[in-house]
């Protein structure tokens, strides 16, 4: 079997301060602003340097609480229009598992199951040190667990 080089893997362009190597003039440009912390979109909050003015619009959504994004169906709202995508998947009528509570819909029985929880007074797991109870397994814990 005989390999063929492209033309983008001949050209390459080689980073001045760690030698790292890439395939476009752009890409070490981008990279160059990490050794010298000059960003050209700062986030006037906190500093932070971004590429791209997409990048920092982004970001400068953490640092607020609108939600700009609204489902159609149950009018939660959400910051990032791609979150709000990941959500509709709870709507779709493929999941045949809904809650009569609150509409949300499940692929698994057993995915329903744990969602339930969220609506009841049940706090099935324990702690084993200090006896704790908690609704949800992956719930930090206690303190001590942390030390």
């Amino acid at each position: 079997m005989e390999y063929e080089v492209t033309e983008r893997e001949q050209s390459s362009y080689q980073c001045e301060e760690c030698d790292k190597v890439f395939y476009s003039k752009a890409s070490v440009r981008y990279h160059s602003y990490e050794h010298s912390n000059a960003w050209p979109y700062q986030c006037k909050q906190c500093g932070r340097g971004f590429g791209n003015k997409y990048l920092l619009k982004r970001h400068m959504a953490k640092h607020s609480d609108e939600r700009p994004h609204r489902c159609d169906i149950c009018q939660l709202r959400f910051k990032f229009k791609n979150v709000l995508s990941t959500h509709m998947i709870i709507h779709d009528e493929q999941n045949p598992f809904r809650c009569e509570q609150c509409n949300k819909s499940c692929v698994s029985k057993s995915d329903l199951e744990i969602h339930m929880i969220k609506h009841s007074d049940l706090q099935p797991h324990k702690c084993d040190i200090c006896h704790s109870t908690f609704k949800y397994k992956k719930m930090p814990y206690c303190s001590h667990e942390y030390t």
